[in-house]
């Protein structure tokens, strides 16, 4: 871990149907900008289902933080049933599963995946549904932690 992480953490929210977000994360940043971007997702009013895309993503992140980030997400009110991770090469696999494990509750199931398809069919989904053209997309936005937060 390094004193001062790099904040360069983007995130690009999609919207679908029935309560569904595809959320597509990327950059490099460490525990306060994550904080930051699950506190904001947390609201979604409608979540039922949420696939979570980390196939470019870069974490500063001890395993205490990345329980702490679970625990904070955890305590949120409004929760999707069913989440889906997917992240493809090893390193953010193992910290997404380390990350699933203290997150999942009964009533919110959380599993990490290495392939986009996979995902989608965990959740129910049909990947021809759910194409990113078909969904509302809001902009890339940088997660940029507040000086008070860091």
């Amino acid at each position: 871990m390094s004193e001062s992480p790099v904040n360069k953490l983007r995130t690009r929210i999609s919207t679908g149907e029935n309560g569904f977000y595809r959320i597509e994360v990327e950059g490099e940043a460490g525990a306060a900008a994550v904080a930051k971007i699950i506190g904001e997702i947390a609201v979604f009013p409608d979540s039922k289902k949420e696939l979570w895309v980390a196939t470019n993503l870069k974490f500063d992140l001890s395993n205490a933080e990345i329980i702490a980030q679970a625990d904070l997400a955890k305590q949120m009110n409004k929760r999707a049933t069913k989440v889906a991770i997917v992240a493809s090469d090893d390193l953010n696999y193992g910290l997404a599963r380390v990350y699933a494990g203290h997150r999942e509750t009964k009533e919110n199931q959380l599993t990490v995946f290495r392939d986009e398809e996979s995902a989608l069919k965990w959740l129910e989904l049909e990947s021809n549904s759910v194409a990113t053209d078909q969904l509302q997309l809001e902009e890339w936005e940088e997660a940029v932690p507040s000086a008070s937060s860091q």
